[in-house]
């Protein structure tokens, strides 16, 4: 009997991992396809900009009712549905002629995506594995290994002539694929609770000292990740003149590395513990950021070094959080998610405005400010919880 549930447990391990790859593949070429969006439906910047925020705010609304909608379908049912949906946006791109049926299709994936993201993240803690950092990293590891799969097949394809809506009709096979097997799949019930790493105290809301801290932790260092993983590319080119095939080169080492930090940082955590090893992480990426910038030109390694220790940072705060209320890691992972991205929404925004009003250069001093705020806010969590076990041994 317990063999079986072994086996049972690794199989939905395995496709949850198979699950986060082809969403990958479907979910990464809104951005590099911008360019041939804006040609083929004669936009601008402003509105292609304006469609982004837009899906930006149907994300957000969405991951607040993701959890009332896991909670009355279960995840399974959460998950299948969610890709379904995506597979009918991935046939309407495939096939879109105006530029109003473009937009809805675009702003509206969100309305899918949300759901089935905080589906497969919420899973996690709920199989009953050894090392659910492990697989909370390899979970986005398989993300990150889709996105560039996707990447450099986007850029051989459209080299050949490829026409881009043909790329979408390509990933709505591959999700349909996913969904069969998630149909047949067994799910464990909701009741399934994780491993605790601290007793939480009070209710969990959003007033609650312990989940307000690991918000702040995680929304400042999310920032810093975003900031980078977007406007790394522009900070050479206007700081440093780069050509943008040298940037492209560079940017690729950082995600490449960030690839290697999700794939290894599991087994890490593991051993060392999650706040631990995430603090460790953020620390390294706050020395590592900061250096590069004082160093200028001859920095830029090791900004790019420094994804190997942020890659750590969404799946670490997103188990930490649901290890610290185990008794309702769904209802932490929707208080988190949430409030996350409602502030990473404004990420882009912000930064663009400050790359204007005070240049590249100094904009990028924004990325070590918010790890140091994030540890700042670390230390706070760590604080509560000692506070809490020594409460409880009186």
């Amino acid at each position: 009997m317990q063999q079986k549930q072994n086996r049972d447990s690794r199989k939905l391990a395995l496709l949850l991992l198979g699950t986060m790859v082809f969403f990958a593949l479907f979910d990464s070429p809104k951005n590099i396809l911008i360019p041939a969006f804006k040609q083929s439906f004669e936009i601008g910047n402003t509105v292609m900009g304006s469609l982004v925020f837009a899906s930006s705010i149907s994300f957000t609304i969405m991951t607040y009712f993701s959890e009332k909608i896991c909670g009355k379908w279960g995840h399974q049912k959460t998950i299948v549905g969610s890709m379904m949906g995506l597979v009918l946006v991935a046939l309407g791109i495939w096939r879109v002629q105006s530029t109003l049926a473009f937009a809805v299709l675009f702003v509206g994936q969100s309305i899918f995506i949300a759901p089935l993201v905080f589906g497969l993240n919420t899973m996690v803690p709920l199989i009953p594995v050894r090392n659910s950092a492990l697989l909370m990293n390899l979970l986005h590891f398989c993300y990150s290994l889709g996105a560039m799969t996707m990447s450099k097949s986007i850029g051989q394809l459209l080299g050949t002539g490829f026409a881009w809506p043909r790329i979408y009709l390509l990933t709505s096979i591959g999700l349909i694929s996913v969904v069969v097997f998630n149909l047949f799949a067994t799910y464990p019930s909701i009741q399934n609770q994780v491993h605790p790493h601290g007793k939480a105290e009070g209710t969990l809301s959003i007033k609650n000292p312990l989940l307000f801290g690991v918000i702040g932790a995680f929304s400042a260092s999310i920032v810093a990740e975003t900031a980078i993983g977007q406007w790394f590319s522009n900070y050479m080119v206007e700081s440093f003149s780069f050509e943008v095939n040298q940037a492209a080169n560079l940017l690729f080492y950082y995600l490449a590395l960030h690839a290697i930090g999700r794939l290894i940082g599991g087994f890490v955590a593991g051993r060392f513990g999650t706040q631990k090893t995430l603090v460790s992480a953020l620390f390294a990426a706050c020395v590592l950021t900061l250096t590069g910038i004082l160093l200028k030109e001859q920095g830029l390694f090791l900004i790019a070094a420094a994804g190997l220790f942020m890659s750590i940072n969404f799946p670490m705060s997103l188990l930490l959080a649901q290890s610290l209320f185990p008794a309702q890691s769904v209802r932490a992972t929707s208080l988190v998610l949430t409030s996350i991205s409602f502030i990473n929404m404004f990420t882009g925004v912000v930064v663009g405005v400050l790359n204007d009003q005070i240049t590249a250069y100094r904009t990028f001093f924004l990325i070590p400010v918010m790890l140091v705020v994030s540890l700042f806010f670390h230390g706070f969590v760590w604080v509560r919880i000692r506070g809490a076990r020594l409460r409880r041994k009186k």
